[in-house]
């Protein structure tokens, strides 16, 4: 059977993150994040992936504790080998770089949240409380940290480094999870790179490999390895621009993940039969939902 992977885009509408520092919202960066990780382990590799939202929240207008308990809780009710949450981090200008979290319950004397490395690098021993997380880690954070080194963004800290904290998107899951903090959108040099367009493309594939990798996901033939298509999906409202994901091109027909699916589909023949127009443009290979 299919190992199941769940994939949480940090934040959404009613908690769209923290402010870039060139004024876009964290949403607008984690979503496409976790849409190109998706397509990227789907293209290469045998197994099935879901989003625990895909913009306006599991529990749209409601308390951001009971949203982030039922984004920590869906991989447990899916029954799901492996939970990741996608962010950026925000700080002091001068901050940068990025990190890698898996669980620990431990907390300050007044109960608040502290960030600690894995692994105490005084003592040699564990900081964190998820041995299981802890082993798909060291497989994952050196797979991002050479991604994001191929843009000129650092690793904080060590050059391994994992860290951990009580984060309530990893506190539920009861099974291996992290949580990836890929940069700091209030740094001008992360911030710009990260709008590169080969950025979110090249930091998807990084995590997508490394995850098939630790959860030893068996890959799929090579005739799956097909041309892409870029796919554009109606705009909602709130919507800051149009929604993208790509698809595959096999005997000429575009094959995607749409939003609410877990499984590829005949984008045109699903679209249609929804009542929507779809639209073909050839060079760049681009279909068009309306």
């Amino acid at each position: 059977m299919p190992k199941l992977i769940v994939i949480d885009p940090g934040h959404d509408t009613d908690d769209p993150g923290s402010t870039q520092i060139d004024g876009a919202q964290e949403r607008t960066y984690t979503l496409p994040l976790a849409l190109a990780t998706r397509d990227a382990l789907l293209r290469g590799w045998d197994c099935e992936v879901v989003l625990t939202h895909e913009g306006p929240g599991m529990v749209p207008g409601g308390d951001l504790a009971a949203e982030l308990r039922a984004r920590g809780e869906l991989p447990n009710q899916l029954g799901a080998d492996f939970f990741i949450s996608l962010h950026h981090n925000a700080g002091p200008s001068s901050a940068r770089g990025g990190e890698l979290y898996i669980w620990t319950s431990k907390r300050n004397a007044n109960g608040g949240l502290v960030w600690l490395p894995a692994i105490d690098p005084a003592t040699g021993l564990p900081n964190h409380e998820a041995p299981r997380s802890y082993a798909i880690a060291q497989v994952v954070q050196p797979a991002i940290r050479d991604a994001l080194a191929q843009f000129g963004i650092p690793w904080r800290g060590a050059p391994d480094r994992i860290m951990c904290a009580d984060f309530a998107v990893l506190r539920y899951p009861e099974l291996p999870c992290m949580l990836v903090e890929s940069h700091f959108g209030t740094n001008q040099q992360d911030d710009d790179v990260a709008d590169s367009p080969e950025f979110i493309p090249t930091l998807a594939q990084a995590i997508a490999s490394s995850l098939a990798q630790a959860l030893r996901l068996t890959a799929r033939p090579e005739e799956w390895q097909l041309p892409r298509a870029k796919v554009l999906l109606p705009t909602r409202p709130g919507d800051d621009a149009p929604r993208e994901i790509f698809g595959e091109i096999r005997d000429g027909v575009t094959y995607a993940v749409l939003p609410g699916m877990s499984t590829e589909v005949p984008v045109r023949a699903v679209a249609e039969a929804m009542g929507r127009t779809v639209r073909f443009i050839l060079e760049p290979p681009t279909v068009i939902i309306e």
